[in-house]
């Protein structure tokens, strides 16, 4: 059905031209409409797809042709008006171009959540069906029994992954064997990084592996309802819903899940984008009081209340893993993280990587370096509440469990590279100044201490110091990570903390 649905001409001599970027990107829709004009016409031989971004920011837009018998070849940086000239001769237009197997950003990644992304239309559910193996995974888990199901691939698609939603073997077990019939799943896809591109990216390229990999999760543990958790100012969210009535034509939501005893739904909850929502669960107040306000959270998910029922979060990229691995049947081995290269860096964007890569490896293989042939004076790992570490520390790897925590808070993914001509004590201000503006007020330690954080950055850089105002930033970091309520407010002084602790010279003390 999925074939016919895509209208494929069947001709293997076809070209199979992908036009991908993000999904506010209007050159590359404009492109799309260009090549598809053409192959209307007669002018090109060809079937052309709009897909989302393959991640790689500073190249799109991308075209990408895959020849029959050949590897695929990439145009980064495809103009409009570049069509034309292309059709005149594509033949030597391909000659011209490189191979994917040339780029380090698509031979040394290892795609498992975004295996999909750039590859497939993410608003047409037979692409997903036919080229991304969709639902291959579901079907598989439904012929596996939930218990089974946790203690195998669930584990093996969270295996090494840290941050929200990457609950142990135990907790998964614990959150199943509730008695209580109104639990839910909610997949929190609102990041509390507003760099990181790991949600953006699943949502707006391969939406079915994330909603495939809820279901998976959902029939594991015994869950009839979920919920996915989006910013209000995705651009996913219409695509998700499209996504949802795709599903219920195909019988993958509600009653009887591809005639098996399986029901589910799934839910879409458009939330602020604010740092306190992206936090693990304490959006869930948020949503249960109809305001942002964070609680003690428990050490086991199935204490967690979202509207009177126990709840488990998870998060986008595990949930396109375990579709993958359900799906592929492979063994990833250690596993992998979906990293966002930002800063003072050639090349920005999203890569997924194994665990076990250096940082210094993953800035120089997949960024591309520092730009502008500088050195690198810091790097901040895991957004705004991140640490600073210095560059004689990178070469730690991610996702290891012998990292100190410093390395393993790894959390959004974002990897910031700052240069030799930053200044660490107006970038800590400038982190300070986004948790200040973003923390909900609720926690004496959290409001109070972030806005005092601020004023000491803020009279430090006007040489408007006192004598002891770093002895005192640390005392009040060192409190605020003690007595903080929740994840955002504990979490808030790693900024500061590590730029003191290795840059304390900057600060004029």
């Amino acid at each position: 059905m999925a074939e016919e649905q895509l209208s494929l001409s069947g001709d293997p001599s076809c070209l199979r031209i992908c036009v991908g970027s993000s999904a506010a990107d209007s050159r590359a829709t404009q492109i799309f409409g260009l090549f598809q004009k053409a192959i209307e016409q007669g002018e090109l031989k060809a079937e052309v797809f709009r897909t989302g971004s393959f991640g790689y920011c500073d190249l799109e837009p991308v075209v990408l042709v895959e020849m029959p018998g050949s590897d695929a070849r990439l145009f980064a940086n495809f103009a409009p008006d570049a069509v034309a000239a292309h059709l005149n001769d594509f033949a030597k237009s391909m000659g011209n171009s490189s191979l994917t197997s040339e780029w380090p950003l698509f031979n040394l990644q290892k795609r498992i959540a975004l295996r999909n992304c750039g590859w497939i239309d993410p608003e047409d559910i037979n692409h997903y069906l036919v080229h991304g193996k969709g639902y291959t995974g579901l079907s598989s888990a439904l012929k596996i029994s939930p218990p089974d199901l946790i203690r195998t691939s669930i584990q093996a698609a969270l295996k090494g992954r840290r941050g929200q939603g990457c609950s142990t073997q135990k907790k998964w077990q614990l959150f199943a064997e509730t008695a209580d019939e109104d639990k839910c799943l909610i997949c929190n896809a609102v990041d509390p990084d507003p760099k990181s591109l790991t949600s953006r990216l699943l949502l707006e390229s391969d939406p079915h592996s994330v909603l495939e990999g809820m279901l998976i999760s959902a029939y594991a543990a015994g869950v009839s309802r979920c919920h996915l958790f989006v910013a209000e100012k995705a651009n996913a969210v219409h695509g998700l819903r499209k996504a949802l009535d795709q599903m219920k034509a195909y019988n993958l939501l509600g009653s009887n899940i591809l005639n098996s005893q399986f029901h589910s739904e799934i839910e879409i909850l458009v939330l602020p984008e604010t740092g306190i929502t992206g936090h693990r669960v304490e959006l869930l107040r948020c949503m249960d009081e109809n305001h942002a306000l964070p609680h003690f959270l428990p050490a086991q998910p199935v204490s967690s209340i979202f509207l009177g029922k126990p709840v488990l979060v998870v998060n986008p990229e595990s949930m396109s893993s375990l579709a993958a691995v359900l799906g592929d049947g492979v063994d990833y081995g250690k596993g992998s993280k979906v990293v966002t290269l930002t800063g003072s860096i050639a090349h920005k964007g999203a890569a997924e990587v194994s665990h076990g890569t250096t940082i210094q490896n993953i800035i120089d293989s997949f960024g591309g370096g520092v730009s502008k042939g500088k050195t690198i004076k810091a790097v901040q790992l895991g957004g705004p509440s991140g640490y600073f570490i210095a560059p004689n520390a990178l070469n730690h790897a991610i996702g290891c469990n012998a990292c100190d925590e410093s390395y393993s808070n790894i959390g959004s993914g974002t990897i910031e590279v700052l240069d030799s001509d930053a200044s660490i004590l107006n970038a800590t201000k400038d982190i300070m100044a986004y948790l200040q503006a973003q923390s909900c007020g609720k926690c004496v330690f959290c409001r109070e201490g972030c806005l005092q954080m601020l004023t000491i950055l803020e009279d430090i850089s006007e040489n408007k110091a006192r004598p002891h105002d770093l002895d005192l930033l640390v005392e009040l970091g060192e409190e605020m990570r003690n007595a903080g309520l929740c994840d955002f407010g504990r979490t808030a002084p790693n900024a500061v903390l590590s730029s003191i602790e290795l840059f304390r010279d900057e600060y004029g003390k």
